[in-house]
């Protein structure tokens, strides 16, 4: 289906920018200036771990690349099985057109998995698959359903998971939005397309995602303290932080969906001012 041709001898980072313009529309959420500052986390990241994201899309091409640059796994966990399966097709237009060296990514398929699966089930979760399976996670991306119940829950999985003493990115999409524990903006947006009314369910407003992260990892930080356990610390990567800053002022996908981005924000799926805070990188480090 994917008939990726280009220079070959762009910069890989273009090149697989040029990959995620040709996605379809529902593939295509993310700003480039994301996508590219997921690609500049590689420098914090150790080798012979584990990646994992909740959500599909474009930015799983990113994650599954560096996967394979730092020989990690990469694990997926979307319950869209349509959406994981595009995604696949995508990364075998890549191997078939030969933008990235084959054997590499070749390497990007055959190290990734997909949990056809929302993050926090029974069964198939994150917890329940670290029950069964070690994952020392060097880096997460949570791009899951926006709720702050569900972005902390996400949050005590990867620590819980966290058996050995590397350093871990966690990575959150639209940090910015408040959504206690229901995305009314997504729920808006798909019922005026049924034309039903808006819903409007109170909620507590006080704090963004990213609010809740940086809460649980502070629970995290001071469980250890008070445990004798080896001492951690967090910060946000302000480097990559001010580079997406300075990049998504001109960024292509967010002019290219302009209108498709003035309905998002008209029904509160997208606040109006988030592109300059949507992206939140942590750095959770041993001191």
């Amino acid at each position: 289906m994917y008939n990726f041709y280009c220079n070959p001898n762009l910069p890989t980072k273009t090149k697989l920018l040029f990959v995620k313009h040709l996605l379809p529309r529902y593939l295509n959420g993310i700003p480039d200036a994301e996508f590219t500052a997921l690609l500049d986390c590689n420098k914090y990241l150790d080798n012979n771990k584990v990646i994992i994201e909740t959500g599909c899309g474009a930015s799983t091409i990113a994650l599954m690349y560096l996967a394979a640059l730092t020989n990690c796994i990469y694990i997926n966990w979307d319950p869209s099985e349509l959406k994981q399966n595009e995604i696949k097709n995508v990364v075998i237009g890549i191997i078939n057109s030969g933008i990235l060296p084959v054997v590499f990514a070749t390497k990007m398929l055959m190290d990734s998995v997909f949990v056809s699966a929302t993050s926090d089930d029974d069964h198939l979760g994150i917890l329940a698959f670290s029950k069964e399976r070690d994952l020392d996670i060097c880096m997460a991306f949570l791009d899951g359903y926006h709720s702050i119940r569900n972005v902390k829950y996400e949050v005590k999985c990867i620590l819980s998971a966290k058996h050995h003493p590397n350093d871990v990115v966690i990575a959150i999409d639209d940090a910015d939005l408040r959504y206690e524990h229901t995305n009314t903006g997504l729920i808006n947006i798909q019922r005026k397309k049924l034309g039903l009314k808006p819903i409007e369910i109170e909620q507590d407003t006080s704090k963004t995602f990213g609010d809740a992260v940086k809460d649980e990892l502070s629970i995290f930080i001071n469980d250890t303290v008070l445990n004798n356990k080896p001492q951690w610390s967090y910060r946000v990567l302000t480097e990559i932080v001010k580079q997406y800053n300075k990049d998504i002022v001109d960024d292509e996908t967010s002019m290219y969906y302009s209108t498709d981005k003035a309905a998002m924000i008209t029904n509160g799926l997208e606040d109006a001012n988030k592109n300059l805070n949507r992206f939140l990188p942590i750095l959770l480090e041993k001191t």
